[in-house]
């Protein structure tokens, strides 16, 4: 039995102050099945979506029944079993923390109360992380079917992290531009950053979605910082202010390489921004990776412009919109799959 088995329903009405998950007291204290809340992550790939979600329309938020786990309850045996529900080989290459908020990486032999309805991850608004080194390989595979989970009512409260994007000669245009006025600011999901929270692991986010090596990579706290941050420098993205959370006042991100190693960007077009909501789940295949997986309520954001794509099994052209999600994934969705919001 792996364990993986959808919350209680009453989670879905929940809410939560800080956009992690929904309130968890509830869960922590109602008679029923304990579950434990997690978040796994990849050094350098940032947030991974769950093969476990706890919601619909939140798939980075995964969890599991905590008697699943092999006794006794360690930080090993935790990993182990996570490690296999999100298809990775072995536990040795993973790291766990309590919380998000954690900056130490619990030992092995840690004992854990997963069945203490207060213990580590009892709470989907403090839930667990998982951290694979980047060295590992995820194997195919599918998510749970999505349905009867809640949804988590604040997926679409998002907060931000702002930056500037630079060269050597002066900024140039981000990968995750959002204002056509604006192509060097950049914005990415405060979420999507691995824990710990620091100046290395964010230098490693932006450096991802920018599709740029990590090297010779700095980053100023504000334009009018005089020196950049130190790597191993905390980052308090999950408090009302940190370095970036408004556009107004974004950080800046400098790559030093040559400007001939910058990935060659187009000058933005001037497209009007239009945001549509999903009215159903579909679950792409893995043999159309132009096609987005959506699952139902999401908030994409599109150019409007309707094209034609031809379908990976038919071959028959459907009218649609190319879309990117909150965790920043590019990809067709059919028309009648999406309303405008």
């Amino acid at each position: 039995m792996s364990g993986v088995l959808p919350p209680p329903s009453k989670s879905a009405n929940s809410t939560s102050l800080d956009g992690r998950g929904g309130e968890g007291t509830q869960a922590a204290s109602a008679p029923g099945p304990r579950y434990l809340y997690y978040r796994p992550y990849q050094e350098g790939d940032g947030a991974l979506e769950s093969r476990s979600p706890a919601y619909s329309n939140d798939r980075f938020v995964g969890h599991i029944l905590s008697k699943a786990v092999t006794p006794p309850h360690t930080a090993a045996s935790l990993k182990s079993h996570l490690c296999k529900i999100e298809g990775f080989s072995g536990s040795e290459n993973a790291y766990l923390y309590s919380s998000l908020l954690s900056q130490t990486i619990l030992d092995d032999p840690s004992r854990l109360a997963l069945m203490n309805r207060y213990g580590p991850g009892s709470s989907e608004k403090e839930p667990m992380v998982l951290l694979i080194k980047n060295a590992e390989t995820r194997s195919t595979g599918e998510p749970q079917t999505l349905a009867g989970l809640p949804e988590n009512p604040l997926a679409n409260n998002i907060n931000y992290v702002h930056y500037r994007f630079y060269n050597k000669e002066g900024e140039t245009m981000s990968k995750t531009s959002f204002d056509e006025d604006d192509p060097a600011l950049g914005r990415i999901n405060s979420l999507s950053v691995a824990p710990p929270f620091n100046v290395s692991s964010l230098k490693a986010r932006l450096a991802k979605v920018e599709g740029i090596g990590a090297k010779n990579l700095q980053l100023f706290e504000d334009l009018s910082a005089d020196s950049p941050m130190n790597d191993s420098a905390s980052v308090a993205l999950l408090t009302d202010q940190y370095p970036g959370s408004t556009a107004d006042e974004p950080m800046a991100f400098i790559c030093l390489n040559s400007v001939d190693s910058l990935p060659a960007s187009k000058p933005p077009e001037v497209k009007k921004q239009v945001k549509l909501r999903t009215t159903e789940t579909f679950a792409a295949s893995d043999d159309a990776p132009a096609w987005l997986p959506i699952f139902k309520r999401e908030i994409l954001l599109s150019d409007g412009i309707k094209i034609m794509k031809k379908d990976y099994r038919n071959k028959t052209d459907y009218e649609g919109y190319m879309v990117t999600n909150s965790a920043g994934k590019h990809g067709f969705v059919l028309s009648h799959h999406v309303e405008k919001v």
